[in-house]
């Protein structure tokens, strides 16, 4: 290693310290706090001076930047891991200090010659205050670096730490070198600032190091591991397979409201599709790594045991939701459903209203309802859009760019609307077919990704020419269909009055060729006559227990629509429902039930129903082979909803994160295969 690069034996760096270590011994004052600042400027300039020129372009290198101040064993670390007897003897005189005090800044470029394909980064419990470093480790074959920098006491504690994990993070994955599949990190056991930092830049827990770190006091230290896969995130490099060893919890095919739990397991994915190819236990010779070849991992690593508090799930699956109303989401809970006063005419259509035309709301509001919804571990949603097509197309686009898989629909309504909000009957016809036709040309389309809905919105805004002309198009494209029905007593009675002698809200979407295959929210009104033939007909019901309980004046028995043959999966019904996140609505259906359903039935709504719900229970909702894996990490350890006691076992861990936990006890969200959050 060339030291001179680092500027390690610069007699100018070698002075500056020196006069560092002397002022540190000094009592606290302006006067050195004065001279803390002039040897900082010309550290600054030191640095500017002794920093080598990036490598060149032709050679894709990655560049790690910084160099920590080391002393006691992260000398000797060094020293060792790079075998190179000399370096510590060489660098202990530079660093007469534990640590050296200067603005957080990046001290000093280099570069690695080799393309490792892992990372190791060590946040450390620093014995020196105002220190965080991360010691990056590679293979043997390769170099060992250290990142690092250095803080003055007066920016301890104000985020630094975080600042320096993420320019990192973002240096490397922004040109990531050939082979890189992985970056690790540990944290010592009892540093909640360190884990929580790697929290923030994307790094999930793992496992439990035991005696991993020696301490310059002579203590040992048992560390968590923490990893970041950038296989399954951007672009794929193309064939092959991508492993995933972790704990697996879900709802399995045959199992009714059982859950099924494969506690350390492992699982293959074909790295194209996502699609699962095998699961089977870690102690089982394939498990082991039988067949060779190496492997990618997602989550986890082949010679690790996952934490026993760490469980990878299905993503949920989001059957209603309406993705402009987000912008009001947690208020507007005062007002019934229906009439002139009511809740749709004071808050939705004048919300909805507002993102046509206005491409930048639009980018906003959609851009953070898909963001929020992925993060809390939503990865399918049932979207109903706007009138505007314009807008419901950046809808689309939105859930493309962030990973989640789409089904959207542009709403339609040309009677009982405001004048500044409705459309004619040919608009909304004319706008569905351009979705559709938008959306089918779209890649993630044929990928499964994206998918078009046909909306009406519910009976009430919408003419019988118009149902008939969307049960029409429904027909040729052979698409979804979404909307409401017998959602609320006052809906009914409207539907009643206007549509009279016509039965019910089931009986006139079939007189118009709309009860086929979809998804109708709330239906907490149908009789069993309308529920068998939406059974029949395919159409399932999107149970949305937290509206429910604000507008319909009753609540959903999910035991008797299944009994009826009709699927039924979970909703927000953002904003009717003022959260966004399923583990509400799970909870909240749960309490709905009056003890007629459980939370392993809830979860399983929520996964598997929901899929089922939306005509892709072959494809998603469980870790069946031959599914696509839409799947979430959960991680109870260290996550600030919920305590977990000694000698709880796997499902009392597992029930506590579903009935307390939040986006905080989420670590990674896999869509397709692919990491995207």
């Amino acid at each position: 290693m060339d030291l001179s690069a680092l500027g390690a034996l610069d007699p100018r760096l070698m002075g500056l310290m020196a006069q560092l270590s002397t002022i540190n011994a000094a009592p606290e004052g302006e006067a050195r706090d004065a001279a803390w600042e002039c040897i900082s400027s010309q550290l600054e300039v030191l640095k500017t001076e002794l920093a080598p020129p990036p490598p060149p372009p032709p050679c894709p290198r990655p560049v790690i930047i910084g160099l920590e101040p080391l002393s006691g064993n992260h000398v000797k670390s060094l020293a060792e891991s790079a075998n190179d007897p000399a370096l510590e003897a060489q660098l202990r005189p530079s660093f007469p200090s534990p640590y050296q005090p200067a603005d957080a800044e990046w001290f000093v470029k280099y570069s690695s010659e080799a393309a490792p394909s892992v990372f190791r980064a060590i946040v450390l419990d620093s014995c020196c205050v105002g220190v965080v470093s991360l010691e990056l480790r590679v293979p043997a074959e390769s170099n060992t670096f250290t990142l690092g920098y250095w803080v003055t006491p007066k920016h301890h504690g104000k985020g630094i730490g975080g600042q320096a994990v993420t320019k990192f993070m973002k240096e490397v994955l922004a040109s990531p070198p050939p082979g890189l599949s992985r970056i690790e990190a540990t944290a010592v056991e009892g540093n909640v600032a360190s884990q929580r930092i790697l929290a923030r830049a994307g790094f999930v827990m793992d496992g439990l190091m035991k005696d991993f770190l020696l301490r310059r006091d002579g203590e040992v230290r048992d560390c968590l591991l923490f990893s970041y896969p950038l296989v399954g995130g951007g672009e794929v490099a193309g064939g092959g397979s991508v492993w995933l060893r972790a704990n697996f919890v879900h709802a399995a095919d045959h199992a009714g409201d059982e859950l099924e739990f494969l506690m350390d397991h492992v699982m293959e994915v074909e790295e194209e599709t996502g699609k699962i190819l095998r699961v089977e236990a870690a102690d089982s010779e394939w498990g082991r790594g039988g067949g060779g070849g190496k492997r990618s991992w997602l989550v986890g690593s082949g010679d690790r045991k996952p934490s026993s508090l760490q469980f990878v799930t299905p993503g949920f699956v989001d059957t209603h939701i309406h993705a402009p109303q987000y912008s009001y989401t947690g208020s507007a809970t005062d007002k019934p459903l229906m009439g002139p006063d009511g809740w749709l005419e004071s808050y939705t259509f004048p919300a909805e209203s507002k993102l046509t035309g206005d491409r930048e709301r639009a980018l906003d509001v959609y851009g953070k309802v898909v963001g929020r919804t992925l993060k809390n571990g939503t990865t399918s949603a049932l979207y109903f859009g706007t009138i505007d097509v314009a807008a419901t197309k950046i809808l689309a686009d939105v859930c493309v760019a962030k990973g989640q898989r789409g089904f959207v629909g542009k709403v339609c309504m040309d009677r009982n609307s405001p004048q500044n909000y409705s459309e004619t009957c040919e608009e909304g016809l004319a706008g569905t077919v351009e979705l559709i036709e938008y959306v089918r040309g779209l890649d993630a389309f044929r990928k499964g990704l994206l998918h078009p809905v046909v909306t009406p919105r519910f009976i009430p805004t919408c003419s019988p020419e118009l149902m008939r002309g969307l049960g029409d198009i429904a027909e040729k494209y052979d698409c979804l269909v979404q909307s409401h029905l017998s959602e609320s007593v006052d809906e009914v009675a409207f539907v009643q009055q206007i549509h009279e002698g016509e039965g019910s809200d089931a009986d006139i979407f079939e007189k118009h060729g709309l009860l086929r295959r979809g998804v109708a929210a709330h239906s907490v009104f149908c009789s069993d006559a309308d529920l068998k033939k939406m059974g029949s007909a395919n159409m399932a019901v999107a149970h949305c227990p937290l509206s429910n309980f604000y507008f319909a004046g009753g609540s959903l028995d999910v035991e008797k629509c299944e009994s009826c043959g009709v699927d039924v999966g979970l909703g927000t019904d953002v904003a009717g429902g003022y959260s966004y996140s399923m583990l509400n609505s799970m909870r909240m259906g749960v309490v709905n039930a009056r003890n007629k359903l459980n939370w392993k039935a809830a979860f399983r709504l929520a996964t598997q129903g929901g899929a089922n719900a939306l005509g892709m229970g072959e494809t998603l909702g469980s870790f069946a082979v031959g599914k696509e894996l839409d799947a979430v990490l959960w991680n109870a350890e260290g996550a600030a909803c919920l305590d977990v006691w000694e000698g709880e076992g796997a499902e009392d861990v597992f029930q506590k994160i579903m009935t307390l936990g939040d986006d905080r006890a989420i670590g990674r969200v896999f869509v397709r295969g692919r990491r995207v959050l």
